[in-house]
């Protein structure tokens, strides 16, 4: 097929999408009607089985029924509900012939959209077809479409590279937080020693086991932000580091926790530390604020190139 007819087959395949969407619309509106009519039917047939409890309350022998033929209400209101149940019958047999119209109807529109082919991917076949065909016959289309494609596969890449460094950033701040819960507890800990100027060993074995695991925590973060760094060089760090201002990335890999806990002003390196880590911490997350500005701006990059992409294709 040359490009004229493949244009020709995109034309009536749009149509058929368009009549298909009629369809459709048709199946989904007669689908709700019979959802609405089935769920009708049930709230009758409970109100059936209500009018048959009340007629079989009337007729079974109790205190309430001697007291009502006394004052001779048990026939009158017996008569009834014998009434309503009847009438209740008749509306049950009424619907229950609604709701086979209504099913029959719906399963009919569905069966007509179940038995259309799905046009888009032909559409989407056809567009192939003929992009490839323009490639091999059009100069003109081909500079357009490798121009377009160059801005897609770019900031596809980008996009994955940025990705990455996000993905770090937050295991980063994930192990900062987490040594700033263990040095949370730690202070907390030697507070009680301070004010009760009691260090029992239970007491002081929790407080290093907090400092220990505040210190794991953080040579974990340190590691992740060495790959942090390699991440943001990737994506060009200068234009992440100008747009955030001080980012302070470059200074949190000075922090440096190892074995600093000694039992020498412990409170005075446990604030050190809590400091250091809020200050890491808020930095990273400066970071990985700026790089989901990028990741957005490379998104909308490719939303707008793929569009421009199929128009392009479309109008040849």
């Amino acid at each position: 097929m040359n490009v004229k007819e493949l244009n020709e087959k995109l034309i009536e395949l749009e149509s058929l999408i368009i009549k298909k969407k009629s369809i459709s619309k048709k199946a989904e509106d007669a689908n709700n009607l019979y959802q609405e009519k089935l769920l009708e039917v049930r709230k009758h047939n409970e109100q059936i089985i209500k009018e048959q409890e009340d007629v079989k309350e009337l007729e079974t022998f109790t205190f309430k029924n001697i007291f009502t033929t006394i004052i001779g209400t048990k026939s009158e209101k017996l008569s009834q509900e014998q009434k309503d149940l009847m009438d209740a019958a008749i509306k049950k047999e009424a619907l229950g012939e609604e709701l086979l119209i209504v099913k029959e109807d719906y399963l009919d529109k569905k069966s007509k959209l179940d038995s259309l082919p799905n046009y888009q991917n032909t559409k989407q076949e056809v567009l192939n077809n003929k992009e490839e065909l323009l490639i091999k016959t059009s100069p003109a289309f081909k500079e357009e479409y490798e121009t377009i494609t160059t801005r897609l596969n770019s900031a596809n890449e980008q996009l994955i590279e940025v990705e990455d460094a996000i993905k770090v950033g937050r295991q980063v701040v994930q192990y900062l937080s987490s040594a700033e819960s263990s040095l949370e507890k730690a202070r907390r800990l030697h507070s009680w020693d301070t004010w009760t100027k009691k260090t029992g060993l239970y007491n002081h074995m929790l407080k290093h086991e907090s400092l220990d695991s505040a210190n794991s925590s953080i040579a974990r973060a340190r590691q992740k932000i060495k790959i942090f760094n390699n991440e943001i060089k990737d994506i060009k760090a200068d234009v992440v580091v100008s747009t955030s201002g001080n980012v302070a990335v470059d200074r949190t890999t000075d922090f440096w926790f190892d074995n600093i806990f000694t039992n020498l002003a412990i409170r005075d390196q446990i604030e050190s530390g809590l400091s250091q880590v809020s200050k890491s911490t808020k930095g990273i997350q400066n970071a990985i604020s700026v790089m989901n500005k990028l990741k957005y701006k490379h998104e909308d990059t490719i939303q707008t190139q793929s569009l421009i992409l199929k128009e392009l294709i479309r109008e040849y």
